[in-house]
Protein backbone atom coordinates (compact mmCIF):
# COMPACT_ATOMS: atom_id res chain seq x y z
CA UNK A 1 0.00 0.00 0.00
CA UNK A 2 3.28 2.84 0.72
CA UNK A 3 4.44 1.93 -2.62
CA UNK A 4 0.81 2.45 -4.26
CA UNK A 5 1.53 6.12 -1.97
CA UNK A 6 -1.79 4.88 0.09
CA UNK A 7 -2.19 5.77 3.84
CA UNK A 8 -3.96 3.02 6.04
CA UNK A 9 -5.85 4.21 8.67
CA UNK A 10 -6.42 1.28 12.00
CA UNK A 11 -9.43 3.39 13.19
CA UNK A 12 -9.80 1.10 16.32
CA UNK A 13 -6.11 1.00 17.33
CA UNK A 14 -6.06 4.65 16.57
CA UNK A 15 -2.81 4.11 13.74
CA UNK A 16 -2.19 5.56 11.04
CA UNK A 17 0.14 3.53 9.07
CA UNK A 18 4.14 4.56 8.11
CA UNK A 19 3.78 7.35 11.12
CA UNK A 20 6.36 8.40 12.84
CA UNK A 21 4.42 8.93 15.89
CA UNK A 22 2.33 5.63 15.95
CA UNK A 23 5.53 3.68 14.46
CA UNK A 24 6.01 1.31 18.07
CA UNK A 25 2.35 0.29 18.00
CA UNK A 26 1.92 -0.36 15.34
CA UNK A 27 5.00 -2.91 15.08
CA UNK A 28 3.67 -4.08 18.21
CA UNK A 29 0.17 -4.60 16.74
CA UNK A 30 1.94 -6.49 14.14
CA UNK A 31 4.29 -9.21 16.21
CA UNK A 32 0.89 -10.10 18.27
CA UNK A 33 -0.54 -10.35 15.18
CA UNK A 34 1.73 -12.51 13.90
CA UNK A 35 1.74 -14.70 17.25
CA UNK A 36 -1.58 -14.91 17.26
CA UNK A 37 -1.84 -16.40 13.71
CA UNK A 38 0.78 -18.70 14.33
CA UNK A 39 -0.50 -20.14 17.40
CA UNK A 40 -3.93 -20.49 15.90
CA UNK A 41 -2.08 -22.44 12.93
CA UNK A 42 -0.25 -24.83 15.28
CA UNK A 43 -3.74 -25.50 16.90
CA UNK A 44 -5.11 -26.07 13.82
CA UNK A 45 -2.64 -28.50 12.57
CA UNK A 46 -2.72 -30.23 15.97
CA UNK A 47 -6.69 -30.88 15.35
CA UNK A 48 -6.02 -32.10 12.18
CA UNK A 49 -3.28 -34.43 12.99
CA UNK A 50 -5.40 -35.92 15.95
CA UNK A 51 -8.81 -36.40 13.57
CA UNK A 52 -6.91 -38.25 11.19
CA UNK A 53 -5.33 -40.19 14.32
CA UNK A 54 -8.29 -41.30 14.84
CA UNK A 55 -9.31 -42.39 11.55
CA UNK A 56 -11.37 -39.50 9.98
CA UNK A 57 -10.84 -38.03 6.97
CA UNK A 58 -10.15 -34.31 6.80
CA UNK A 59 -12.22 -32.02 4.52
CA UNK A 60 -15.47 -32.85 3.14
CA UNK A 61 -17.00 -35.89 3.25
CA UNK A 62 -16.30 -37.72 -0.88
CA UNK A 63 -19.16 -39.12 -2.45
CA UNK A 64 -21.72 -41.45 -1.68
CA UNK A 65 -21.00 -40.15 2.38
CA UNK A 66 -22.22 -37.63 4.43
CA UNK A 67 -21.37 -35.70 7.68
CA UNK A 68 -22.90 -36.51 10.48
CA UNK A 69 -22.61 -35.17 13.95
CA UNK A 70 -21.91 -37.68 17.33
CA UNK A 71 -25.01 -37.98 19.62
CA UNK A 72 -23.00 -35.77 22.19
CA UNK A 73 -22.92 -32.92 19.72
CA UNK A 74 -19.30 -32.40 19.43
CA UNK A 75 -17.59 -33.96 16.38
CA UNK A 76 -18.74 -35.55 13.18
CA UNK A 77 -18.17 -38.15 11.13
CA UNK A 78 -18.71 -39.46 7.87
CA UNK A 79 -21.09 -42.04 6.81
CA UNK A 80 -23.10 -43.63 4.22
CA UNK A 81 -25.43 -41.43 2.58
CA UNK A 82 -28.51 -42.93 0.75
CA UNK A 83 -29.08 -40.65 -1.45
CA UNK A 84 -25.57 -40.50 -3.23
CA UNK A 85 -24.60 -43.73 -3.03
CA UNK A 86 -26.23 -45.09 -6.30
CA UNK A 87 -24.02 -42.24 -7.88
CA UNK A 88 -21.16 -43.44 -6.53
CA UNK A 89 -21.97 -47.29 -7.68
CA UNK A 90 -22.65 -46.44 -11.01
CA UNK A 91 -19.63 -44.77 -11.15
CA UNK A 92 -17.43 -47.72 -9.50
CA UNK A 93 -19.48 -50.06 -11.70
CA UNK A 94 -18.98 -48.68 -14.95
CA UNK A 95 -15.09 -48.60 -14.71
CA UNK A 96 -14.89 -52.34 -14.01
CA UNK A 97 -16.19 -53.33 -17.12
CA UNK A 98 -13.32 -51.83 -18.72
CA UNK A 99 -14.61 -50.27 -21.74
CA UNK A 100 -14.36 -46.87 -20.44
CA UNK A 101 -11.37 -44.28 -19.94
CA UNK A 102 -12.40 -41.65 -17.33
CA UNK A 103 -13.44 -39.13 -19.86
CA UNK A 104 -16.18 -41.77 -21.58
CA UNK A 105 -17.39 -42.93 -18.45
CA UNK A 106 -17.85 -39.21 -17.17
CA UNK A 107 -20.18 -39.17 -20.33
CA UNK A 108 -22.08 -42.01 -19.92
CA UNK A 109 -22.75 -40.70 -16.07
CA UNK A 110 -23.95 -37.10 -17.28
CA UNK A 111 -26.28 -38.92 -19.84
CA UNK A 112 -27.61 -41.30 -17.52
CA UNK A 113 -28.50 -38.27 -15.41
CA UNK A 114 -25.93 -38.42 -12.48
CA UNK A 115 -24.47 -35.95 -11.21
CA UNK A 116 -21.89 -35.07 -8.14
CA UNK A 117 -23.12 -32.85 -5.10
CA UNK A 118 -24.42 -29.30 -6.36
CA UNK A 119 -25.76 -30.95 -9.42
CA UNK A 120 -22.10 -30.46 -10.75
CA UNK A 121 -21.87 -33.05 -13.98
CA UNK A 122 -18.95 -35.32 -13.81
CA UNK A 123 -15.26 -35.07 -15.58
CA UNK A 124 -12.39 -36.72 -16.15
CA UNK A 125 -10.87 -35.03 -12.69
CA UNK A 126 -13.70 -36.40 -10.42
CA UNK A 127 -13.80 -40.06 -11.62
CA UNK A 128 -9.82 -39.19 -10.89
CA UNK A 129 -10.79 -38.12 -7.59
CA UNK A 130 -12.97 -41.79 -6.97
CA UNK A 131 -10.51 -43.89 -8.35
CA UNK A 132 -7.54 -42.57 -6.28
CA UNK A 133 -9.22 -42.19 -3.39
CA UNK A 134 -8.74 -44.68 -0.53
CA UNK A 135 -11.48 -43.47 1.98
CA UNK A 136 -13.28 -46.25 -0.13
CA UNK A 137 -10.78 -48.94 0.81
CA UNK A 138 -11.37 -47.84 4.41
CA UNK A 139 -8.17 -45.54 4.89
CA UNK A 140 -7.61 -42.15 5.47
CA UNK A 141 -4.29 -40.59 4.26
CA UNK A 142 -2.97 -37.71 6.03
CA UNK A 143 -0.83 -34.83 4.07
CA UNK A 144 -1.20 -36.89 0.64
CA UNK A 145 1.57 -36.46 -2.05
CA UNK A 146 4.19 -34.96 0.76
CA UNK A 147 7.08 -36.31 2.51
CA UNK A 148 4.83 -37.10 5.88
CA UNK A 149 1.96 -38.61 4.26
CA UNK A 150 0.62 -41.03 6.69
CA UNK A 151 -2.12 -44.19 5.42
CA UNK A 152 -4.00 -44.50 8.89
CA UNK A 153 -6.85 -47.27 8.92
CA UNK A 154 -10.39 -45.22 9.14
CA UNK A 155 -13.19 -44.94 11.44
CA UNK A 156 -15.91 -44.86 8.83
CA UNK A 157 -17.90 -47.53 7.43
CA UNK A 158 -17.37 -48.86 3.84
CA UNK A 159 -20.36 -51.09 2.29
CA UNK A 160 -18.11 -54.43 1.29
CA UNK A 161 -19.76 -53.72 -2.18
CA UNK A 162 -18.26 -50.10 -2.52
CA UNK A 163 -14.79 -51.28 -0.85
CA UNK A 164 -14.77 -54.51 -3.82
CA UNK A 165 -15.82 -52.64 -6.78
CA UNK A 166 -13.51 -49.59 -5.92
CA UNK A 167 -10.29 -52.78 -5.60
CA UNK A 168 -11.67 -54.01 -8.86
CA UNK A 169 -11.17 -50.52 -10.41
CA UNK A 170 -7.50 -50.54 -8.72
CA UNK A 171 -7.40 -54.11 -10.93
CA UNK A 172 -8.24 -52.84 -14.24
CA UNK A 173 -6.08 -49.82 -13.90
CA UNK A 174 -3.15 -51.96 -12.80
CA UNK A 175 -4.35 -54.38 -16.17
CA UNK A 176 -4.33 -51.39 -18.47
CA UNK A 177 -0.71 -50.32 -17.32
CA UNK A 178 0.75 -53.29 -18.71
CA UNK A 179 3.22 -53.22 -21.74
CA UNK A 180 1.01 -53.35 -25.06
CA UNK A 181 -1.87 -51.84 -23.56
CA UNK A 182 -3.61 -49.87 -26.65
CA UNK A 183 -6.33 -48.31 -24.56
CA UNK A 184 -5.69 -44.37 -23.93
CA UNK A 185 -6.98 -44.98 -20.29
CA UNK A 186 -4.05 -46.14 -19.30
CA UNK A 187 -2.33 -42.96 -20.33
CA UNK A 188 -4.53 -40.86 -17.91
CA UNK A 189 -2.67 -38.89 -14.78
CA UNK A 190 -2.92 -37.38 -11.35
CA UNK A 191 -1.69 -33.81 -11.58
CA UNK A 192 -0.51 -33.14 -8.17
CA UNK A 193 -1.70 -30.16 -7.35
CA UNK A 194 -5.14 -31.66 -7.73
CA UNK A 195 -7.93 -30.42 -5.62
CA UNK A 196 -5.51 -28.07 -3.33
CA UNK A 197 -5.80 -25.00 -5.83
CA UNK A 198 -9.11 -23.17 -5.69
CA UNK A 199 -10.52 -20.59 -7.67
CA UNK A 200 -10.13 -17.24 -5.95
CA UNK A 201 -13.59 -16.29 -7.46
CA UNK A 202 -16.15 -18.82 -6.73
CA UNK A 203 -13.72 -21.14 -4.25
CA UNK A 204 -14.26 -24.05 -6.25
CA UNK A 205 -11.45 -26.30 -6.79
CA UNK A 206 -8.71 -26.72 -9.67
CA UNK A 207 -8.19 -30.50 -11.06
CA UNK A 208 -5.24 -30.95 -13.34
CA UNK A 209 -4.46 -33.83 -15.40
CA UNK A 210 -2.62 -34.92 -18.13
CA UNK A 211 -3.48 -36.93 -21.51
CA UNK A 212 -1.60 -37.95 -23.82
CA UNK A 213 -1.41 -37.17 -28.07
CA UNK A 214 0.98 -38.38 -30.78
CA UNK A 215 3.71 -39.48 -28.38
CA UNK A 216 3.71 -36.22 -26.34
CA UNK A 217 2.13 -35.52 -22.27
CA UNK A 218 -0.31 -32.53 -22.19
CA UNK A 219 -1.08 -31.59 -18.96
CA UNK A 220 -4.25 -29.49 -18.20
CA UNK A 221 -5.77 -27.90 -15.20
CA UNK A 222 -9.65 -27.21 -14.84
CA UNK A 223 -12.57 -25.63 -12.96
CA UNK A 224 -15.20 -28.27 -11.15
Amino acid sequence: MRRLAKVVVFVSQGIISGSDRDFIAERINETLDEAYSRNLSRYVRSGFAEKAAQGHAIGKPPLGYRTEKAPSGRGAHAVPDQRTMPTLLAALRGYTTGKHSFQTLAQELNARGYHLSGGKPFTESSISTILNNRFYDGKVVYHPRRADEEVIDGAHEVPDEVRDLWRRCQDVRRERRLPGCSTSARNQRVYSLTGILVCDGCSQPFHGISTQSKGRIYPRIILG
